[in-house]
């Protein structure tokens, strides 16, 4: 054992595991070994392959949002020169963009 005038500096350590529990995480779980391995005349195994929920619902979103940003943007164009309009008309500047 070596001997040291000076107190050698070592990193803190510590040995903390973080624990958390997910209850619905584990209820999926086991709701998912259970209808895992059903055979395939079952009637619920037929619906649960017919039917993707999340396919679904993301190929509405991307119709919804597609249909709502052009009305949208031409909402807010048709806003923007009507509120250009009424400036120039405030301001007296009409000569300068219409040959009135």
């Amino acid at each position: 054992m070596r001997l040291s005038v000076f107190k050698k500096i070592r990193n803190k350590s510590f040995n903390y595991v973080p624990r958390y529990y997910d209850e619905r995480k584990e209820r999926l779980e086991q709701l998912r070994k259970k209808y895992e391995n059903l055979p395939d005349d079952t009637t619920f195994a037929n619906k649960r392959k017919s039917i993707n929920f999340r396919d679904e619902w993301l190929e509405r979103k991307e119709y919804k949002a597609a249909g709502n940003s052009s009305a949208r943007f031409f909402v807010i164009l048709a806003i923007l020169f009507f509120a250009a309009y009424l400036i120039i008309r405030y301001f007296g500047l009409e000569h300068l963009f219409f040959n009135a």
